[in-house]
Formats: structure tokens, C-alpha cells, sequence
């Protein structure tokens, strides 16, 4: 994000963007849209904070069903944030050639 800031590039909103593609509104010369899957809680702690200090604008799509409570298994595994908070990754488990996560 410094790169983005340091080399004048103009973040977008969805809606900056969507009016620039309709013809509505000029593209800023150096664009950028920054977007954010599945609203996980490391966006809020450590993309936000970084995104705030340089004054670039995220867009962050939510994964809505865990907003209404509902489990969705590959979002109960931890994030790559969570595990780098950890010291010992190996409690994570690691690939197999198969593709299955082996603890």
C-alpha cells in the first residue's frame, strides 16, 4: 500500500469504479481497486489500519451467510493472520498431495 501512495496511484470505491466504467465519470490516470474476500476479521485488524495510514480505499466483500450465523466449513480454518500470530505453525497441519489438510 505505501508503493500505491508513494507512486500516486488513486484508490476506488466499487461505485467510483462502476461510474468510470459507464462513462459517468473520468478514470483517475493511475487506478487502483482494492478489494478484500470474504470480510475475515484480519481485513478490519491488519489491512485497514495500513489502508487508513496511506489513505487508500478498500472494498471488502462479506461473505453474508456468516453474518446471519450460518457455519461454512472452509471459513472455520484459520486465516493466514491467525497463523502468523502463532509461533508454531505446525499445529495447523500442513497439504498432503491430495489436497486434504493433515493435522
Amino acid at each position: 500500500m505505501s508503493l500505491l501512495a508513494r507512486e500516486g496511484f488513486t484508490s476506488l470505491t466499487l461505485k467510483e469504479f462502476s461510474e468510470a466504467a459507464r462513462g459517468a465519470r473520468p478514470l483517475p490516470r493511475r487506478s487502483a481497486l482494492i478489494t478484500f474476500d470474504d470480510g475475515f476479521v484480519d481485513n478490519y485488524l491488519l489491512a485497514w489500519p495500513i489502508a487508513r495510514e496511506f489513505g487508500i480505499k478498500l472494498n471488502l466483500f462479506l461473505c453474508t451467510s456468516l453474518i446471519a450465523g450460518e457455519q461454512v466449513e472452509v471459513f472455520n480454518r484459520p486465516s493466514v493472520a491467525d497463523r502468523a500470530n502463532r509461533r508454531n505453525f505446525r499445529t495447523f497441519g500442513n497439504r498432503s498431495a491430495g489436497g486434504k489438510c493433515a493435522r
